[in-house]
């Protein structure tokens, strides 16, 4: 295990909606939650713990506020920009809101499986190699099997450029 944490380090979540503009907050009040629940659990007769454990859960309930106020800001600016009738600023936003922002990538091992190629470039050589190598694979077909199809004759009205008038 400490050899997956050493080479690939922990994995953090990169959130794509309302939590990414107040990730620190956020993440602020979750620690605290967090440790205040460790220490319930350590302690489970401990009446004071329990009651600041529970007072904590009380401001935890803030986030669904914190959503709630995120996505009226949102659907403010986006009705501006319809009142607008800006149509491109009205597609940004809903995309800023709704597409994903971090595309993450995967790392791989070479192919004798001896080293983890972590960084994009080498990722992405990595693929390209294999699709090349997948490509560019010997035809198994017999030539000769080939070779005794029937052969048709060429239609050469297929290479005449179709005109608007031919496509009505």
């Amino acid at each position: 295990m400490d050899a997956a944490i050493d080479t690939l380090g922990y994995s953090t979540r990169k959130h794509q909606e309302w939590i990414g503009s107040n990730d620190a907050e956020i993440q602020k009040v979750l620690i605290k939650w967090n440790a205040r629940f460790a220490a319930k659990l350590r302690n489970p007769t401990s009446v004071d713990l329990h009651h600041r454990w529970a007072l904590h859960c009380s401001q935890v309930q803030k986030l669904p506020e914190m959503e709630n106020i995120w996505r009226l800001s949102n659907a403010i600016e986006i009705q501006n920009y319809a009142d607008t009738s800006a149509v491109y600023q009205i597609y940004d936003t809903v995309k800023g809101v709704k597409s994903p922002k971090s595309h993450s990538m995967h790392p791989v091992c070479t192919k004798d499986g001896t080293t983890l190629i972590k960084d994009r470039k080498g990722i992405l050589s990595c693929w390209v190699k294999h699709i090349e190598e997948w490509l560019n694979q010997a035809n198994p077909l017999d030539q000769s099997i080939v070779d005794q199809l029937l052969q048709l004759p060429t239609v050469s009205e297929l290479d005449i450029v179709a005109t608007s008038v031919v496509l009505r």
